[in-house]
This record gives C-alpha cells, structure tokens and sequence, in this order.
C-alpha cells in the first residue's frame, strides 16, 4: 500500500518512518521484522520467527558502529562478544539488506567457518527482503534472476554472495566482505593447521575480493588467543575497545563486550560485575557457564588463554569440592601500587597434612586502602589464618599505621608476615609453579574467581595483570620458609620438630631434588649400558658367566652368540683372578679380602689409608694384563694400557668400601680417593661416593684404565 492511499496521520508516519530507515541501521531495524529462528526444522526453511527480544543497548552500540564502519572508507571492525547475545542477528543480518538497499550496485560477500551456516545466513538476510515492507523503502526487490539462498541480487544491481571461509570464494569482488564465527569450535580452535588456513584464507582469498575503499567487518568470540582475531590484534592486546592499531597495518575499531564486565572502559559503561543484557539474560544463565573457566574466559569474556603459559599449564589445574579435614588457613596478599589501574589481591590458602595447597578463597579489588582494608579483615576473621604474608617496603610502611588502627577497632589480629620483594616476579613463582606441576595445589571448583585466576595464569608473566599470581607467589614463599625447605636441601634436621612438621619438609624437599634424582638415575642406566655392550664385544659368554659369578640366562646367552660374543677368546687360567681371605686389618678389626693374580701375589699397600668397607671387597692388581677382571664384586679393575707405561711396573686397583671408595695404586701406597693428588691423573669423576652409588644399584660394572685415564 502506497503511502497516498493511508489517511494523512497514518501517512505521514509511513513516510517518517521510511526515511528514518534509509538513514540509519537502527530506524531500518524499528521498519522491518527482523528475523530469528526458522519456524520449521530444516536447511530449507523460508519462514522465520521475528525476534521477539527488542533492541537492547547493547544492539543499538552495535548497529552504530555497524553503519559508522560502511560510511567509513577502508573501515574495519572487530565485534567480540559472547554466545546469545545476537551480533549476527545484527550484523550479518541486518546489516547487508540495509546496505544493498540504500546503495545501487553495492556488493556484499559474507564468509563464516562453513558454507552451510553462511548459507542459513544469506537466506535469513534475504528474507528480510522479501517483506512487504522493504520494496517501498528502498525502491528495490529481490531479484528473479538471482534468488539462491547463497547468492542473490536486487533490482538496483546490488549482490549477496555467501560461502565457507575455507571453500575458496572467488570470482566476485564485494564493497563489504563480513566474516562470522570464522571458528566452528573447541577443536578447530585448538587446531594449528586449521588457524593458519583460515588467517591464509582471510588474506589470500577474502581481501583480494576486496574492492578499493571497502570495508570489513569481523563478528566472533574469541576461541583461542591465536584465532583470526588474535593474528590481527596488536601483541598484548587487552581487551579494550576503541581504534586499535592492528599488526595489519590498519586501526581497527573494536568493540569486546564482556558477559561481566571487568574493566573501567566498559562500552556500555557498565560498572564492575554488571552482566549483559540483565532485560533477557538473568544472573541464572550466566552462573552455568562460569563453572567452567576455560570457556567462560573464552567464549564470555573474550580474553582467551593459552594452554600451555610460559610458567603454567592448564593440565595443571586440579580443583576440588571439599577441604580434607585438618587443614591450615594461611593468607597472602598483593597490595596496589596505585588506584590507577592495579588490583589489591587477597588469598587464602589452606594446607593439609601432607603439605598440599588447596586455593580457597580470593578477593580483588581497586581503590584507595581503606576499600580494601575491611575485605582483608574479613577474611582473616572468617578463616583465621595461621599466618598472612605481605610485601615489605614502602608498602608496608605507608599502610601498615591505617591497618594497624583498624584490626585494634575491629578487635581482629592475625599474624602479618613481610616477605621479602624482588623485582623478578618469574623467580618468585617458581616455588608455586613447582607444586602445581607436582600435583600438589588445587583450587577450589565453582569459585567466581576462578576464571579470572587460571586465565592470570596462564597468560603469566606476558599478561596485563598479574596480582593474583603475586598473592600467592607471597604465600607459598613464606610457606617454603616456615617448612624448611632450605633445611631439606642442605640436610638439615632438628630433633625438636614434630613429626607433622618433618614430614611436610621431606614432601617439599622431595619436589626440588626429584628431577636431579632422576638425572643421576639416567647417567647410571647410561653407564651400565655402555659397560654392557664394552663386555659383550670383548669376552666370551663363558668369560662373562664366570666374572660376574652366575649364569647367563638362556635369552641373553643367544642373543650374545648371534651378536658374536662367542667367538672372543676366554681368559688364560693363569690371567684369571682369585679372592682369597687376606691378613686381619689392624684399623677396622676385621679380615678383609685380597686380589691375588696367578702365583704372584699382590700388595694391599697402607691399610691405614684406605677406607675400610668392613668385609666388601678390597681389590689390588699386580700384573698388566690387556682384561683383568675379578669373579665377582662391585668394581672391576683393568691395567695400564702397554703403549702408554711399563705396564710389568704398573699397580693399579679399585677398592670400594662402606666409608668411600677410590684408585689407588700399588707402588705408591697411597690411596688416591683420600691422598695423593698426582695419583688421579684423569681420574677425579671415579669418586668413592659414585662407585658406591652405582655398586649399590648393580652387581657389576666394567671400568677400563686406558692412557692414564679411566673408561666405562
């Protein structure tokens, strides 16, 4: 119906209301019904369900920048904000029909993750121009010629064309290219290969279509920090809104629209802790989906994380239900700076028994001292902890008097711990960064404070903020202090502790020398090994059984045949060794044994000097023999190599004993673990405390003297 066919109240509001339309998105929006989801199940389906929500101010933000971003030659627009809150509606929706409709011949290409769902989206789009009431704003219908729902044009010569990112769009050239969810999901997002494509496909396939002048406009929520928003964004990006100076080389405006807000520039100028769309959206919804904080700091609050951080991991992220009984509160916290932009943190922490840390609670706040003071003081008065930490120094100092006041006011006294600052924060968390990769913190699951805390550390120490990481850094510094954990590593114990108390300090001990423990494990596995194949190259598997005084099972028997041991030749009986019971020892009292070799007898040298192993094999070779081996025992010896020394003149044996262990040799008589130190030759890595630990871990190992040094 024409408007000269209305009465002319009626009419006259026809026409207002057609002009508000082609002026502005939003009067476009308030003329036509905008359509939401498909009445019938169905790819197919033509007919829709107008939204029924109403514009919310969040909407009307949008369709500003929305149309500010097409009038803008080059514009570029980024749009993050979470699942629900219709910014496709809007924007891939909306925003194309009113577009084409207002300017003859201009070109729309809209790319989403997969062509199916642009497809839903260009029939949506196009629906909005099938209305009755569209054709009389614009003076333009859709086009018999061209009516798929994927590809469609108008009378006045504008075109749609819609398709998958990774599909390849080509041929047509578009004065506005929209990208929408260029990420199907978790997995896609995790992806490398996947985000590389679709960053290439954003350059190679989309912005060659791209006419001179035209504009882009990227809607999404932010999957990964690497996504496609996240190669555009500047390093260090955020979350703000504004014009952005991007790594593209273009100022990008920017609107980040978090499900609560948590920052002071708040688009809408919502104040902390406001959620969005409060009109829609009850705090309900929102508490289902911040139990989980991956997707919450993801998909809701449009800061992503990495999984894996420069210091943390997410693997590393326990949680729990309940404390165990008997746990201990203790509190740290990290005071502002300024009330310019920095968080003043409060952490709880509660340990167990066994010394693990459970995170339990936590506050954060901005503002002078006396709004953070009172939060303080509430948790020590709910949880009385043992001991709190805070940062020494001026901070201290300036606050200490006001806080000092106020617990005498409020009758409240805890234990305030000043923990010593440094300016290397990295450092500083490498205690709790050892525990969480132990397995031996948790944090509490539910929390509200949750998301925010794993996110701080995950993005640790690259991110904005860091002052949870800081509160409990505090915490567990003053822990490994009262625990002894220095005392550990040194040794150190004291009779007077409980057993509680020993115990905490043997768990923590043992997370700083596990890994030295298991490098020592590896250069033992690696010296037998080495041992092994030296024997399995030059011995019979006659020779072998007989040095190492037992059978050699039948697998490892064949195996050394087919390997060739077999063919080596077998020691002469008179190169063979022999231990017999020697003279009584005068130092330890007790007989210990000697190595004789042949008819020719060795000498011990000064038993004085060598350390007594009170019965273990004590060992002296007097003659030079390319292989001398004992039977049996810890430690095998060979002699001087013959081009090197005189070998007829050269003594050289090993002894092991309970005390220590070393080289000696026979003319000398000095023992060289203990003595003389031109008797080590290359010889100082051979200590008694080695040959001890390895004896103890194996049965036999093969040491070979070879020109003035020792080889395995």
């Amino acid at each position: 119906m024409s408007a000269a066919s209305l009465p002319l109240g009626t009419a006259a509001m026809e026409l207002l209301r057609r002009r508000a339309a082609r002026k502005g998105l939003l009067g476009f929006s308030q003329a036509v019904d905008i359509p939401g989801r498909p009445v019938e199940d169905g790819a197919d389906c033509e007919r829709f369900v107008a939204v029924e929500t109403g514009i919310a101010q969040h909407h009307r933000l949008l369709m500003a920048e929305l149309q500010a971003c097409i009038d803008r030659p080059g514009g570029r627009l980024m749009v993050f904000m979470p699942p629900g809150s219709a910014k496709s509606t809007y924007a891939s929706v909306l925003t194309p029909a009113w577009a084409m409709g207002r300017q003859p011949g201009f070109r729309v290409i809209c790319a989403s993750y997969a062509s199916e769902l642009a497809r839903k989206l260009g029939r949506r789009c196009r629906s909005i121009v099938k209305q009755k009431g569209y054709g009389p704003i614009f003076g333009a219908r859709l086009s018999a010629e061209s009516s798929a729902a994927d590809e469609w044009a108008l009378s006045n010569g504008a075109e749609y064309m819609s398709g998958g990112i990774l599909s390849g769009i080509t041929g047509n050239r578009a004065d506005l290219v929209i990208i929408d969810d260029p990420v199907k999901g978790r997995e896609a997002a995790e992806s490398p290969v996947i985000r590389r494509k679709t960053l290439d496909a954003y350059q190679d396939d989309l912005m060659t279509r791209l006419l001179p002048g035209g504009s882009v406009i990227l809607v999404q929520t932010r999957w990964h920090e690497d996504d496609l928003a996240g190669a555009i964004l500047p390093q260090g990006y955020a979350g703000e809104s504004g014009a952005i100076a991007c790594r593209d080389g273009q100022t990008w405006q920017v609107i980040c629209l978090q499900a609560k807000a948590e920052r002071d520039d708040d688009p809408l100028g919502r104040s902390r802790g406001a959620y969005l769309w409060p009109e829609w959206f009850g705090p309900d919804h929102w508490a289902q989906f911040e139990r989980n904080p991956r997707s919450w700091a993801s998909l809701f609050q449009q800061r992503p994380a990495p999984d894996e951080g420069d210091i943390f991991r997410r693997p590393w992220i326990r949680t729990y239900e309940t404390l165990p009984q008997g746990c201990r509160f203790y509190g740290g916290s990290d005071y502002a700076v300024s009330d310019g932009g920095d968080f003043t943190v409060h952490a709880v922490v509660a340990m167990d028994r066994e010394g693990q840390l459970f995170i339990h609670d936590l506050w954060r706040g901005q503002g002078e001292a006396d709004g953070w003071i009172e939060p303080l003081l509430d948790l020590v008065a709910e949880y009385d902890p043992s001991a709190w930490a805070e940062e020494s120094g001026q901070i201290h100092r300036s606050i200490g008097p006001f806080l000092r006041r106020r617990m005498a006011e409020r009758r409240i006294f805890f234990n305030r711990v000043q923990e010593a600052s440094t300016t290397d924060k990295v450092a500083r968390a490498r205690s709790l960064q050892g525990q969480m990769a132990s397995g031996r913190v948790f944090f509490r699951a539910g929390a509200p404070w949750l998301a925010d805390l794993v996110s701080e550390l995950l993005a640790f120490p690259r991110g904005r903020y860091d002052d949870q990481v800081d509160a409990l850094t505090k915490v567990t510094q003053m822990l490994d202090r009262m625990t002894g954990i220095s005392d550990v590593l040194r040794g150190a114990s004291s009779g007077a502790e409980t057993a509680t108390a020993q115990r905490i300090k043997g768990n923590f001990g043992t997370l700083r020398i596990d890994e030295r423990r298991r490098a020592l494990d590896a250069a033992i596995r690696e010296t037998i090994r080495i041992a092994a194949e030296i024997m399995a190259s030059h011995f019979s598997v006659r020779t072998l059984s007989i040095m190492s005084g037992r059978p050699i099972p039948p697998q490892v028997e064949r195996f050394l045949r087919e390997d060739g041991a077999d063919r080596q030749p077998d020691i002469p009986h008179r190169e063979r060794v022999r231990l017999h019971a020697g003279a009584r020892c005068a130092r330890q009292q007790h007989w210990h044994q000697r190595l004789h070799r042949g008819g020719r007898r060795g000498r011990h040298g000064n038993d004085a000097c060598v350390p007594c192993g009170r019965g273990k094999l004590h060992a002296a070779t007097a003659r030079s023999t390319p292989r001398d081996r004992a039977p049996d025992g810890p430690v095998l010896a060979a002699s001087a190599d013959a081009a090197s020394r005189r070998p007829a003149r050269r003594r050289l044996g090993l002894f092991h004993g309970a005390d220590g262990g070393g080289l000696f040799r026979g003319r000398s008589e000095r023992c060289a673990g203990t003595g003389d130190e031109r008797s080590f030759g290359r010889l100082p890595q051979c200590g008694g405390r080695a040959l001890r630990a390895l004896s103890r871990e194996f049965p036999t190992i093969v040491l070979t003297y070879r020109n003035g040094g020792i080889q395995a």
